[in-house]
């Protein structure tokens, strides 16, 4: 009875730590971030940001880019998504992303569509496409490390 008493309670603990797969009942604050509009087709600034809240309209304008695109789709509700978000935020404010680095964040919950298409299963989801062609896709929070790979690879692989 110990025995199954601490198996719970070491499950009720680590399992919330390794990522979001269920949506909870009622939904967590928004995340600490500053609030983005999402961009739309056609919604074009001088000095785009890297790191870009999209909406359906604007999804598929994004991943078209010959370069290799990053997709986050994210749920406010999901705290492994609040931290990648806030990590991408940090890598871009510090110089830390690469200039070659493009990433579209999606609310899943908003764009039930978009997250239906590509089968995500569990938040976050990182989908990484090249000229509209998805390439791969890493599910759960992933550390600078594996983000600055990600465009490192783009680098070596460009035509």
């Amino acid at each position: 009875m110990k025995r199954f008493l601490l198996t719970l309670i070491v499950c009720a603990v680590i399992f919330p730590a390794l990522g979001c797969g269920e949506k909870p009942t009622t939904p967590s604050p928004v995340s600490e971030s500053p609030a983005e509009a999402p961009v739309s087709a056609g919604t074009e600034t001088a000095a785009a940001p890297q790191v870009t809240e999209l909406d359906a309209a604007g999804f598929e304008a994004f991943i078209q880019d010959p370069g290799r695109s990053m997709v986050v789709i994210h749920a406010t509700w999901c705290p492994p998504c609040r931290m990648l978000e806030k990590l991408l935020h940090e890598m871009e404010t510090s110089g830390r992303l690469p200039k070659n680095a493009r990433v579209g964040m999606v609310d899943g919950d908003k764009e039930q569509a978009l997250a239906e298409r590509f089968q995500i299963e569990g938040f976050p989801t990182i989908l990484i496409f090249r000229g509209g062609t998805l390439e791969d896709r890493l599910l759960g929070y992933q550390d600078e490390k594996t983000i600055l790979g990600i465009f490192a690879e783009a680098e070596t692989a460009a035509p």
